[in-house]
């Protein structure tokens, strides 16, 4: 990923919080370069309709600790006059320079910044300074396939590995493992954790999966030797953890003359490849939630 892309994408996301139904949003965007006839990236592209003209707005991002001075400013006038976009706004992460901001008014370039602030303004909005995150989650013991061929196993050694790829997929002819075919049929049992309490006791269970189904066959796979999954039993520990996941920051995202939008984070998300939870509040005080991998 290069250098301040996602400083790029987080910009994106926020300005895709308050934008209209009859807007589009991409980055990186392309544009005709009016002199060259060429295309020419730009960090943010939002197309939009008002009335019957067609409107285009270019957001160029910059993350860097040094304040950005009148260059950055003079440079994006170029561009400007060059693409054909009807607006184009400065966003970046440390702020501006006074002689930068005279130029951007005199150019009719808006500028945008994005930072840190206190975290105690949370308080003032919900009174929480953390997320109680509850989790269902289960630990395979042991499985036992019941196979068309009855006799797979006494012909092969199968180590009982619940991590090892043995179920081929018939849909897009996948591989998976035993827990993975186990997480994609956990909706179907949701009673296993309704007696649960968070960091409480473990449920051992017995639970029965039907694969013999005419839509999707399953097929257990070892040493290359194959035969049809009829059903699978699986005994498996089911348990809830509860955590609480602390405030790591809060960010706002300001024009001129207003704040856009704050930015509430809370790292360390315990959940698989997304380990940053956050909310987006705009002035007016609605919120969406985003979960990434930072």
């Amino acid at each position: 990923m290069k250098k301040g892309r996602k400083f790029e994408l987080l910009i994106q996301t926020l300005e895709k919080h308050a934008l209209s139904k009859n807007g589009t949003i991409i980055s990186p965007g392309h544009l005709n370069d009016k002199i060259t006839n060429q295309l020419r990236e730009v960090d943010i592209l939002i197309e939009s309709k008002i009335g019957n003209s067609n409107i285009s707005i270019i957001l160029e991002c910059r993350d860097r600790k040094a304040i950005q001075d009148s260059t950055w400013i003079e440079q994006l006038y170029s561009k400007l006059k060059d693409l054909n976009a009807d607006k184009i706004i400065a966003v970046s992460s440390s702020g501006f320079t006074k002689p930068a901001l005279e130029k951007a008014r005199q150019y009719g370039i808006e500028t945008r910044t994005f930072g840190e602030i206190d975290k105690t303004i949370v308080e003032s909005w919900w009174q929480v300074n953390h997320i109680d995150f509850i989790s269902k989650q289960f630990r395979i013991v042991c499985f036992y396939p019941c196979l068309e061929d009855e006799d797979f196993f006494k012909k092969h050694s199968v180590p009982g590995n619940p991590d090892e790829k043995y179920v081929l997929d018939s849909i897009g002819e996948r591989l998976l493992t035993m827990t993975e075919l186990f997480r994609e049929n956990i909706d179907q049992f949701k009673y296993l954790w309704g007696s649960l309490v968070p960091n409480g006791k473990v449920s051992r269970d017995r639970i029965n999966i039907d694969c013999n189904v005419p839509e999707r066959e399953l097929q257990f796979v070892f040493n290359g030797q194959r035969s049809k999954i009829l059903n699978i039993v699986f005994v498996a520990d089911i348990f809830i953890v509860g955590e609480k996941i602390p405030l790591s920051k809060v960010s706002s995202y300001t024009s001129a003359d207003s704040t856009l939008s704050h930015v509430i984070e809370y790292d360390g998300f315990p959940i698989k490849d997304k380990n940053m939870f956050r909310i987006i509040r705009s002035e007016d005080g609605n919120a969406t939630i985003s979960v990434s991998k930072e």
